[in-house]
């Protein structure tokens, strides 16, 4: 006699996998590792190479701006009988005072030389720290002096009036000199942290390698003796 054996209940849930089968679509822990470790090595690696960029961008940025105030002065002495501006106070990277108004480079705003952002190191404005609104073009201190992080004409006495044509590797316009260090302030930086951008007065621009700090000079006030034997390295020493 035949028995038919009833057949076997098909099972409600799939089997789970078999044992090394990988699921599809996730990341494991090792994974996510690996990745954040291929990331954090390519930034290591890039970022140096885009700051160097900007660097050299803001450097050449520079350049170009002194290269506008060669124009500005070239046209300041066509109108004021081959003078170039006089030079004002012993602080060479003022611009104006309440009392006297403007003075040095000051006087090329706006006739000569109209965007006041001009009169500020592209690594400056990078910090935020030039001028106050496009109306009044630059930055203001509390004591109402207006300045600039461009020194200009350090070898010439006060209020001295200098007559083209000067020597033409004689150094009129550049970055300043003067960094911080143990709290003191200025209006200059350091800007490019290895050199100089150098306006010399036949409105060449050269770069001065400063890599050691033998030019940078870390006091606030211009008119003494190390602040000219560093401008006297701008006209005697060869740049790069």
């Amino acid at each position: 006699m035949q028995h038919n054996h009833p057949q076997p209940a098909t099972p409600a849930f799939a089997p789970p996998p078999a044992l090394g089968h990988r699921r599809t679509g996730a990341f494991t822990l090792i994974e996510l590792l690996v990745v954040i470790a291929v990331i954090s090595l390519l930034a290591a690696l890039t970022v140096p190479v885009l700051n160097r960029a900007v660097t050299q961008a803001e450097q050449v940025k520079c350049r170009g701006q002194l290269k506008e105030f060669g124009h500005a002065l070239s046209m300041y002495c066509t109108q004021y009988n081959r003078y170039y501006p006089p030079t004002g106070i012993s602080y060479r990277y003022v611009l104006s005072t309440t009392a006297q108004g403007k003075l040095g480079l000051g006087l090329l705003f706006p006739e000569f030389m109209a965007d006041g952002r001009m009169f500020y190191c592209p690594s400056m404005i990078a910090e935020g720290t030039t001028y106050e609104s496009l109306d009044r073009g630059f930055r203001y201190y509390p004591d109402g002096d207006c300045n600039t992080n461009y020194m200009y004409a350090v070898h010439a006495a006060d209020n001295e009036a200098l007559k083209r044509p000067q020597p033409s590797k004689q150094c009129m316009v550049a970055d300043s000199v003067i960094r911080y260090r143990g709290g003191d302030w200025g209006c200059g930086h350091y800007m490019h942290v290895t050199g100089y951008n150098v306006l010399h007065a036949d409105n060449s621009v050269n770069w001065y390698p400063d890599p050691d700090e033998s030019i940078a000079w870390a006091k606030i006030h211009s008119g003494t003796t190390r602040l000219h034997e560093a401008w006297d390295a701008f006209t005697n020493n060869t740049p790069n």
